[in-house]
């Protein structure tokens, strides 16, 4: 018999989620006009103030920024004109203590250069969704560092999680921003939501610090051996 022929199993790569490149979905709530829809595909209706099942948050209760506006889309995912006022955010930024608006931090991150990272969070908001009522997204992109670009007037924001720069060109009071091939103008300042970092806040004063431990290491105690008894021979006595 001959040598058994085998095919070589190929290997396909998973298509990786967002949160892998550093961008999270934390997340998902509903406003008003959420009645539903029917038919096989149609979605339930919604309350005002309902979270979303599988979201990292349990109830929508902070306060956000002085100014801080959503980001509104459409169903073609571009930017619109109008973004209101956000009212209340999820819980989990409430640890955050200076959680600010891109436009107020605007002359720090300018000075901050290339050692200090920033968390950005931006509420999506949608008028209609599939529930044929309002919807609220709030995304995050951990660790990012945020200077002004050399060949634009505007920010460059980078990742280690990203192989590509994120650009934000100014236009007027709005930031026009291009990753790759995706570019979406008119994104208001008021918009993008700075803190610095997790990893950042360790390192600063009054951030969460690893506690070393007190025990005290046990020596270790070597066994003393004990000497051996160098064998005589007897001698052997004469009958």
């Amino acid at each position: 018999m001959g040598k058994r022929k085998t095919r070589k199993r190929s290997r396909r790569s998973r298509k990786k989620t967002g949160g892998l490149y550093g961008i999270n979905s934390l997340c998902v709530w509903y406003g008003s006009g959420n009645v539903g829809t029917k038919g096989f595909f149609g979605k339930k209706a919604r309350k005002s103030g309902d979270i979303k099942g599988g979201s990292e948050c349990n109830a929508i209760s902070v306060r956000p920024p002085d100014g801080a506006t959503v980001l509104s889309i459409n169903d073609k995912k571009m930017v619109l004109q109008e973004h209101k006022l956000i009212e209340r955010l999820p819980n989990q930024l409430g640890k955050i203590s200076k959680l600010k608006t891109f436009e107020d931090m605007e002359e720090e991150v300018k000075e901050s250069g290339d050692e200090v990272q920033y968390d950005i969070y931006a509420v999506r908001y949608e008028e209609k969704c599939a529930s044929l009522g309002e919807r609220y997204e709030l995304y995050k992109i951990r660790d990012a560092t945020i200077k002004e670009a050399p060949d634009l007037p505007g920010y460059a924001v980078s990742t280690t999680y990203w192989n590509d720069k994120m650009y934000f060109t100014i236009n007027n009071d709005k930031l026009d921003m291009r990753w790759g091939n995706t570019e979406r103008p008119g994104i208001p300042k008021t918009s993008l939501l700075l803190a610095l970092s997790e990893k950042q806040r360790r390192h600063t004063i009054g951030g969460k610090r690893r506690r070393r431990s007190t025990k005290k290491r046990r020596r270790s105690t070597k066994k003393k051996r004990r000497k051996k008894r160098k064998r005589t021979k007897k001698k052997r006595r004469r009958r």
